[in-house]
């Protein structure tokens, strides 16, 4: 899985539209922080891994705006 390798390359006109729909924002979120705990597996990842699970999406509105500001997700390392 390199969900987030690929997510990375994505424009980032890509990146904002999957953030902005809601369920996709979700399954997205998760996927790429997924991946990134599976390839690299440090503590980062994982906290952003539960903290997306717990909060249901609340951490995906912070991603939006993360990603126009660093074309990257919070808590992704």
């Amino acid at each position: 899985m390199t969900f987030d390798k690929s997510f990375r390359k994505l424009s980032r006109l890509v990146q904002f539209i999957l953030l902005v729909i809601p369920g996709v924002s979700f399954v997205t979120g998760l996927l790429v922080r997924l991946s990134a705990v599976l390839r690299k597996g440090n503590l980062t990842n994982l906290l952003g891994l539960v903290l997306m699970f717990c909060t249901g999406g609340l951490l995906g509105i912070l991603d939006i705006v993360w990603i126009i500001l660093t074309k990257d997700l919070f808590l992704l390392d």
